[in-house]
Parts: structure tokens; C-alpha cells; sequence
């Protein structure tokens, strides 16, 4: 995962039993490590693993990244019981699957790029489409199409659309995904539309330009562009679920203000508020490390789960950024025109039943903080 990967020898030494840690893409060193294991071989030879040895801890190279990410395949469902795996609302089996990996943008607050490098590199459609196949033949018809980006290449991501269509896979699947505000057109949301795009989660993070300037959002990612694309989705009839950052280093009370009120404003359908919080292999984590030293207490690592302020005393106060995190769900979900939006994306009577199910426990939740 992002965590040992970023800190193989730390993970190690703070947690007693731990031996091994693969670093970076697991699919081809997890199987050399397993033959390592079989055969008695040297692990010196085994780039990207970390482990204990007799006088300490050992820190391998990381391998390359492989450009044909293909070669790994593709999972091997056919043991696991997708009754255990379902949409919340919908309650259908679900399933995840790669779509491309790395993120060429270096927003300060993410360790994407830690772990799949910055270079975007893309499955061929073709397998693509044999892996939704496959999983068709599980009865799964629910999926989450996972990359940092779907529309980091809109000619490939067109290409992919038009082979769901000829395929008439539309007819059978409904899926999700993440994008970026500011590479979405009008064309290519209908051809998602058509082709079972039924939500897409943007990372907007603020209610200021100054704050996305400051995280190093780059591209054209600016509140401006963030309304006019959140709009095209409505329009297009996609869900729209935005992401948003509370606390962050540098922020005011002000800034938070605005960010819940451009939250608001937007015709998304659902909203997610985190506290800002340190990931090793991301800046911000560098940041952090900057103010409180390398010796951090050990029960750190259980406050990295983005329910706990952890840069209280620069500038705002965990009680503070705890209320606000509160008062921007209470501003965005507590209103008639939201209950209908997210009415709108459940679609049959158990859903919306489902739903309000959800809802209550959610609302229960949020008035109790």
C-alpha cells in the first residue's frame, strides 16, 4: 500500500509483527517473493519488498514501473462471494476495475503519484472490455472504473466509450468513476451517460482559487470551471459527488466558510468533507513532519484516517475544524432541493427505501457532533 510504501523501514520498526512489506505495485513482486519463499532464494535480489533481517531492517529497491500494465492480469473473482460486496443504496454486486495508473499532477494534499508514479499508464481497451465480461459472467454489473483520472486522455477514454457501446454492454452495466473538473466536455459526459455512467466523483477541494493554487491543483482546475462542469453533469444527468478538503495548513475560518458555501451552491448530489490530513508520501505529510519532528507519538498513525485534526495550533484549532466539518454536512444534506437530487439517483422502490434507510442513520450521526 501508500503507507509502507512511502515508509517501508518506519512501518517496520513501529509495528512488532510485521516482517515484509511490498513496496509500490505488488502484482509481480508479491509472486517473486512467494517463489523467493518456495525456493530458499536470496531476497537481497527481490526489488521492492522490505523486511527484517537478523541485524535489522533491510530497505530493497523499487522496480521499475511497468508500462504494459496488462501483463500483471486481472483478478480472479471465481472463490469470492459478491453477496459480501454491495452498493449501499442499490444493494447489487459490485466490483472494482483498474482502468490506468499514475497521476502526472502534484496536488500537495495527495500520495497517488508515490505509489503508481506520475506517468499515466493505460490497460488496452481490449482487455478492458474482457474484464467487464468476465465479471458479467459473476453476475456483477455494478462498477467502480478505478484511476486517479478517467479523462487524463479523452481520445482513449472515447475510444473506451465506443467499445461499451458496440459491445452493448450500456444495455448491462452501471458504473462510477473519478475526474478532474477541468477535463470534462459536454460530448464526452453524454457518450458516459449513454454508455452507464451514472456518477462521477470530482476532487474540488475548496471555495477559493487561492486555496487550489496553494495545493498545487494546476491544470485549469479553478472554482469558475468547477461550477460550469458540475453543471454540464447535472445536465447530462450524471450524479455528481464532490470532494473537499477542511483545515488545511494556511486555511482561516473564512476560507472553510467558503469552501461549505461553494459546496452548497453546486448542483452536486452528494458531498464528502474531510479534515485535512498528512498521508505519508504526500507534501503535506512532509509539512507536517516539518512542525512536529520525526519522533511523532506512536498512536499517530491511528489518527491518519481523516477523523482527527492533527495541525491544530497553525492557525485553527481541532474544535473548531471539528464543528465546521459538522455544520458542512448539516448546510449541504439539510435542504429539500438536496433530498430531492439524492432521491433522483435512487431509481426503484427498494432503493429509495434503501436510501432512507441510509439517511437516517446518516442524519442521527451528523446531529450527535
Amino acid at each position: 500500500g501508500i503507507h509502507v510504501t512511502a515508509l517501508p523501514e518506519e512501518s517496520l520498526m513501529r509495528t512488532q509483527y510485521l516482517d515484509f512489506v511490498i513496496k509500490g505495485e505488488p502484482e509481480a513482486v508479491a509472486k517473486e517473493l512467494i517463489s523467493a519463499f518456495k525456493e530458499g532464494a536470496d531476497l537481497k535480489r527481490i526489488p521492492g519488498i522490505a523486511y527484517r533481517t537478523g541485524r535489522g531492517i533491510r530497505d530493497n529497491p523499487l522496480p521499475d514501473y511497468r508500462d504494459d500494465i496488462d501483463s500483471y492480469g486481472f483478478p480472479d473473482w471465481s472463490d469470492i462471494s459478491f453477496d459480501n460486496y454491495l452498493l449501499p443504496v442499490k444493494k447489487r454486486p459490485f466490483s472494482l476495475i483498474s482502468f490506468a495508473r499514475g497521476c502526472p499532477y502534484p496536488c500537495t494534499f495527495c500520495a497517488a503519484s508515490t505509489y503508481y508514479g506520475k506517468k499515466l499508464r493505460k490497460r488496452k481497451i481490449s482487455r478492458l472490455i474482457s474484464e467487464i465480461e468476465y465479471n458479467l459472467k459473476l453476475g456483477v454489473k455494478d462498477f467502480l472504473f478505478w484511476t486517479e483520472l478517467i479523462s487524463s486522455d479523452l481520445e482513449y477514454l472515447d475510444r473506451f466509450l465506443e467499445a461499451v457501446l458496440e459491445k452493448d454492454l450500456h444495455k448491462k452495466i452501471n458504473w462510477v468513476c473519478n475526474s478532474r473538473i477541468d477535463r470534462l466536455t459536454e460530448a464526452i459526459l453524454k457518450k458516459m451517460k449513454k454508455a452507464g455512467c451514472w456518477q462521477i466523483a470530482f476532487g474540488l477541494e475548496f471555495g477559493t482559487d487561492k486555496a487550489l493554487k496553494l495545493v498545487k491543483k494546476g491544470g485549469e482546475a479553478t472554482i469558475g470551471k468547477g461550477r460550469e462542469i458540475i453543471k454540464l453533469v447535472d445536465k447530462t444527468g450524471i450524479a455528481a459527488d464532490g470532494h473537499f478538503l477542511i483545515g488545511y495548513p494556511g486555511e482561516t475560518v473564512e476560507d472553510i466558510k467558503a469552501t461549505v458555501e461553494y459546496a452548497a451552491s453546486l448542483p452536486l448530489t452528494f458531498a464528502h468533507f474531510y479534515m485535512a490530513t498528512p498521508f505519508p508520501g504526500s507534501k503535506l505529510y512532509d509539512f507536517y513532519i516539518e512542525g512536529v519532528g520525526s519522533e511523532n507519538p506512536q498512536d499517530f498513525w491511528s489518527n491518519i484516517a481523516q477523523h482527527k485534526y492533527v495541525f491544530a495550533g497553525r492557525g485553527l484549532t481541532e474544535k473548531e475544524v471539528t464543528r465546521h466539518m459538522s455544520m458542512a454536512y448539516r448546510k449541504f444534506y439539510f435542504s429539500p432541493y438536496r433530498m430531492y437530487k439524492i432521491s433522483k439517483a435512487a431509481y426503484g422502490i427498494k432503493e429509495k427505501v434503501n436510501l432512507v434507510k441510509i439517511g437516517a442513520s446518516f442524519i442521527a450521526d451528523v446531529l450527535k457532533k
